[in-house]
């Protein structure tokens, strides 16, 4: 005959059911902490987001330097308002023309003619508080209509490196733009 051991009860009661309580209390206490915190972060995130402003057009000294340059291929819907911040663009194909509206300017042109835009200002900021601050300057050359979206290319100017995921996001979805 072997010599085993008896196995082991269970203890209801003792102090091992004591332990397991103050265990499972301690877990939850930290659990509610963690989504406490998740809850506290978020609502800065959303709050941040909700007060970020982009404000694009504002007038800049011409003696301004741009000596970071960047080219895109864009293309914006016919005939559809797209926002750029607070800025309105609207381009519209008339013939063998272009009307194009940015703000309150208005601009006519023919097929690959540039037009140059004046220097400005964009500025990003969130809770009221400025971000981010560049000088910009911008060439846009007209290339045609492909289907219904009328197809521009790009020259970017500023006096700042503007980062990539800043211009993901300044840039709306109805603006298809990829650096050329």
């Amino acid at each position: 005959m072997t010599n085993r051991p008896d196995p082991e009860e269970p203890s209801f009661g003792g102090p091992t059911k004591w332990k397991d309580l103050e265990m499972r209390k301690s877990n939850h206490r930290t659990l509610i902490r963690v989504l406490v915190l998740i809850i506290v972060v978020a609502g800065i995130a959303g709050a941040a987001v909700l007060t970020m402003q982009i404000i694009p057009d504002q007038q800049a000294t011409q003696d301004t330097p741009f000596p970071y340059t960047t080219t895109y291929q864009a293309s914006l819907p016919d005939s559809e308002r797209v926002h750029v911040g607070s800025l309105d663009i609207l381009a519209m194909q008339t013939g063998d023309r272009i009307a194009l509206k940015i703000g309150n300017h208005r601009e006519e042109m023919e097929m690959n003619e540039t037009r140059q835009i004046s220097p400005r200002i964009f500025s990003l900021r969130i809770f009221g508080t400025p971000v981010f601050d560049t000088g910009y300057q911008v060439n846009v050359t007209w290339t045609g209509v492909q289907k219904d979206r009328d197809t521009f290319k790009i020259v970017l100017r500023t006096n700042r490196q503007v980062p990539e995921w800043l211009m993901n996001r300044i840039i709306p979805g109805t603006i298809e733009a990829k650096p050329a």
